[in-house]
């Protein structure tokens, strides 16, 4: 297989992983908007589709032959895929990791993002989704006779109307927060796996591109020495003896 096959099967590959990085990414957009728990859901799938234009762009100028716009596709693919991969890092150390929690509680879930929360609750229908008992069912102990005198505040948030229900309550909290973090571990394993070979694949094409262009160019040539032309001195011409003039006598008639 010739580099340019090669090249093409890489850029076939790095299109298919983009495509699962942007179903993924939709999918868990869906997800998060329709149990009103989102973190970088929209980052995620934003960039996705990004990465998902650069590699259908760089397979057409690759087709076409615009070599320096398909070096300009295949940067900005790498640079799109390095950016998702750290969004990627801090989704598992904020979410799925095991100070995750601690932190969404303290950061995210304050009060007014927590009434944003609970309109998106009862525009939803969230406990139709299962959202958890701790937002959809009276909070344990929380009898009639016992709510007055229970330590337990939810139960003076547990309202039986169907629009509120325990969506005020803390113990909902906690079940949306464990519901971002059973999420997070679901899909963060294809979504990091597919980013790290798309980077690999892309870097493979950088360098093929870059030796492409170096084998396919001709090395430059030297100009030749000219030659050293020896100046001549000038012949000394021998000298002719000269002759003395013949002496010019009497001529005497007899």
């Amino acid at each position: 297989m010739n580099t340019k096959r090669f090249t093409a099967v890489l850029l076939v590959g790095c299109f298919l992983l983009s495509v699962a990085l942007a179903t993924v990414g939709g999918v868990l957009l869906h997800r998060g908007n329709k149990l009103c728990v989102k973190f970088l859901e929209d980052w995620l799938l934003a960039i996705s589709l990004l990465i998902l234009a650069g590699s259908t762009s760089g397979i057409y100028c690759f087709v076409k032959g615009y070599k320096k716009l398909y070096l300009f596709c295949l940067l900005a693919k790498i640079l799109l895929s390095l950016l998702l991969f750290a969004l990627l890092v801090a989704f598992s150390l904020l979410v799925v990791g095991s100070h995750g929690e601690k932190w969404w509680t303290k950061k995210f879930l304050n009060y007014e993002r927590w009434q944003n929360m609970e309109n998106c609750f009862r525009e939803n229908s969230v406990c139709r989704y299962h959202l958890g008992d701790g937002c959809c069912k009276q909070p344990p102990n929380c009898g009639f006779k016992e709510i007055a005198s229970s330590p337990n505040l939810d139960c003076l948030r547990w309202d039986p109307n169907p629009g509120k229900l325990c969506f005020a309550c803390l113990s909902c909290r906690a079940a949306s927060v464990h519901r971002l973090r059973v999420d997070g571990r679901r899909f963060l394993a294809p979504f990091m796996v597919s980013t790290v070979l798309l980077l690999v694949l892309a870097f493979v094409l950088g360098y093929l591109h870059v030796k492409g262009s170096t084998v396919g160019t001709p090395p430059v040539s030297q100009p030749l020495p000219l030659p050293q032309i020896q100046e001549q001195q000038p012949q000394e011409q021998p000298q002719l003896a000269q002759q003395p003039p013949p002496e010019i006598g009497m001529i005497y008639l007899s």
